[in-house]
């Protein structure tokens, strides 16, 4: 997974968690919606003013984009896997995570 998209899936859940729609988000930063929704996507890459922008409207610091920065993800395929589960729950929405979360429960017992 890409820089690009690591940014964008945490953006994604990061915004999310807020409560903020892609166009609460534009009108909170002065970003558009347009780039929210390209920078989700992993499709543009912000510019660092942005990235601060983003942050302080989301009440995160920025390296939190990036990934987690207090635990180093897995290498190897367990990484790999763990990497793509994130960017596909990433695009659920909070009725379909809710039911993964209850199928992966189940699954640890």
């Amino acid at each position: 997974m890409d820089l690009r998209t690591v940014f964008g899936t945490n953006l994604r859940q990061y915004r999310k968690a807020a409560g903020y729609s892609q166009d609460e988000l534009a009108a909170e930063t002065g970003v558009s919606r347009e780039m929210i929704s390209r920078m989700e996507r992993g499709i543009t890459a912000p510019a660092f003013t942005t990235i601060e922008l983003l942050a302080e409207a989301l009440g995160v610091p920025e390296a939190s984009f990036f990934g987690t920065a207090m635990q180093m993800p897995p290498t190897g395929e367990r990484g790999l896997i763990l990497q793509r589960i994130n960017f596909i729950t990433s695009k659920m929405n909070d009725r379909d995570l809710s039911r993964a979360a209850a199928m992966l429960d189940a699954m640890r017992k």
